[in-house]
């Protein structure tokens, strides 16, 4: 393994651990179905953007949300191999391609190597946009925690709904958007 797919391998593993502890609190999706939406939704952001900027924040959320679909589906980070890319136009269809179970990493896998595929096109490097994203996650997750904790509620202490979280997460975002 040489030491670009070892940083990207490191990224990926990052993400996954991030969304692991949220998951931890209840802070995460249902299943992976919803996760994959997510992704679509994500996909659509990536390819009405223009700017390389925002090109550069988008791929990286793609990325992320990716790890998310993957972690739910079932995929470890260290079994994971680049394969043939899935056509880019196959993305809006993920959902119904997913209901078939055991396709399901294997379908994965042809993803990320598509969205590999992009950043390369693009010359933005996997790891540092993955980076930038699991950043922002991880910026915004202990805002969430601290501001519970401020408001006499520990998600790690306490059960809380995925509402209240969802809530307070969601104010974080606004913010960020605004400055």
């Amino acid at each position: 393994m040489n030491k670009e797919s070892e940083a990207i391998r490191l990224s990926l593993r990052c993400a996954y651990a991030l969304q692991s502890e949220a998951a931890r609190i209840g802070f995460d999706w249902s299943d992976a179905l919803p996760a994959l939406q997510k992704f679509v939704e994500e996909w659509e952001e990536f390819r009405a953007t223009k700017s390389a900027e925002k090109q550069r924040e988008e791929l990286g959320d793609l990325f992320f949300s990716w790890v998310n679909v993957f972690r739910l589906s079932g995929g470890k980070i260290d079994t994971l191999a680049l394969s043939n890319p899935l056509p880019e136009s196959s993305f809006p269809y993920l959902p119904q391609l997913f209901s078939d179970t055991p396709r399901r990493l294997p379908i994965l896998q042809s993803v990320f190597s598509t969205l590999c595929q992009i950043a390369d096109e693009k010359t933005l490097p996997v790891e540092t946009v993955l980076l930038h994203a699991n950043k922002k996650f991880f910026l915004r997750f202990w805002k969430m925690i601290e501001d519970l904790r401020r408001a006499g509620k520990d998600p790690y202490l306490q059960i809380l709904s995925l509402e209240e979280m969802d809530e307070v997460w969601n104010h974080f975002r606004k913010e960020e958007k605004r400055e």
